[in-house]
């Protein structure tokens, strides 16, 4: 499965580190938005679900960014012991 579109992005941890973090979207896969997160050897997938959408693509973006942020910032404050601070542009 290939992805529509992905972005590079430097994760900035409260610390001061920088990690990157590549996103892959691959849309609508069966009932839910599919997102996957890549950063030092680590892959995580959010699905968001909801009753309001057209397979083409997500009614509420908004939302789904939200949920899809809130499962980064804890995937990386686990794998890192630090919070997520910003993600900015590499």
């Amino acid at each position: 499965m290939m992805p529509f579109n992905e972005a590079k992005l430097a994760a900035i941890l409260v610390d001061g580190r920088f990690v990157d973090v590549t996103i892959k979207n691959f849309g609508w896969q069966g009932a839910a938005y599919e997102t996957h997160f890549e950063f030092e050897g680590v892959l995580l997938i959010s699905r968001f679900t909801t009753v309001f959408h057209e397979p083409q693509f997500c009614s509420e973006p908004d939302v789904r960014f939200a949920y899809d942020y809130e499962k980064l910032e804890a995937a990386i404050e686990t794998h890192f012991g630090c919070a997520l601070h910003d993600l900015e542009v590499d």
